[in-house]
């Protein structure tokens, strides 16, 4: 069932979909509409440095602990087995330091003015998630994005939960907030089959809608973006062509146990710069996040298609039942 709220002309109007084919794993991938970017030469020199500087000092802590356990006069294989899992597991935890006190050196890059409009579609998944704090999310940041920028937004509510009382509560919120904001542009659809999950969802979207939008933000049930972040990556996007995903550093808001305050503190005393630090040495070739991310609409559909894996669900391809 599609329940369309206040949709404009534009998008009642037929439109080709948009392809979204398979990609063959085996095949290195190029889109020949991609203008691409060329990394730096500062990016390439920091990688090396945050790379090899913790290799030394585990390999340095994995001699030590070696001679440590050699004073006995003979080294057994357990011996040899620990110092490695340890020297291992060393690497990382010295990455992540190296990674943090680069983010120290971070600055800010001044943004320039872009006069480019662009079409950004906000997509919002959701699967049974308690309806009024998920949309009224993502409302917010809709209205908050109202009338402060050249750019064009609108909000996608894509369900895929599965309880029809749910469902009836999602719709009525949705119908809610479009009273409550009629000056919004804000979709609801439910899927009758959830076939691949919320990422079938967000690539039904996408072929059928994706023509009409230059960008989507890709939210999740419990995200928290201010508008002033979101301007932030679409101003980005617009100003470089060849930029086809541009990601927030993800932050923990303050819980209701200890465990998800302690997370929320480490978050803010060294999570920002860690974020930072690796986003400088890392570049244009980062690691995707998984959400509140800017994707370029029609480089997505052209590369990021993926095919099912061989074998019974849930590792392989099998749909799940309705």
């Amino acid at each position: 069932m599609t329940l369309s709220l206040r949709l404009p002309i534009t998008h009642l109007a037929p439109t080709d979909p948009l392809p979204m084919p398979d990609q063959n794993l085996n095949v290195a991938f190029q889109d020949p509409a991609a203008p691409g970017i060329q990394p730096a030469r500062r990016t390439r020199v920091l990688r090396i440095i945050t790379l090899t500087a913790p290799l030394f000092a585990t390999l340095f802590l994995g001699w030590v602990g070696l001679g440590w356990l050699a004073l006995d006069g003979h080294l057994t294989a357990l011996d040899i087995a620990l110092v490695t899992v340890t020297t291992f597991a060393g690497y990382w935890l010295a990455l992540s330091v190296c990674t943090a006190l680069l983010g120290l050196f971070w600055r800010p890059v001044p943004m320039p003015h872009t006069a480019q409009s662009l079409s950004v579609a906000i997509l919002c998944p959701m699967y049974g998630e308690p309806a009024a704090a998920t949309v009224g999310h993502a409302v917010r940041l809709l209205a908050g994005l109202s009338g402060i920028s050249p750019h064009r937004f609108s909000l996608h509510i894509l369900s895929d939960t599965r309880d029809e009382a749910a469902a009836m509560i999602e719709q009525a919120v949705v119908c809610a907030a479009q009273k409550a904001h009629p000056h919004l542009c804000l979709t609801y659809r439910r899927r009758r089959v959830n076939t691949d999950y919320k990422s079938g969802n967000i690539r039904d979207w996408v072929t059928a809608q994706g023509r009409n939008h230059d960008a989507m933000l890709i939210l999740d049930a419990d995200s928290v973006m201010s508008p002033q972040t979101v301007l932030r990556l679409v101003d980005t996007m617009a100003n470089e062509p060849g930029l086809g995903l541009i990601q927030t550093v993800p932050r923990v808001l303050p819980g209701h146990t200890v465990w998800q305050r302690m997370q929320s503190f480490a978050t803010e005393v060294y999570g920002t710069n860690l974020g930072r630090g690796f986003a400088m040495w890392a570049g244009d070739e980062a690691l995707f996040l998984g959400h509140n991310a800017l994707v370029r609409t029609k480089a997505f559909a052209a590369c990021a298609g993926l095919p099912h894996l061989p074998g019974p669900a849930p590792r392989g391809g099998g749909d799940p039942k309705p």
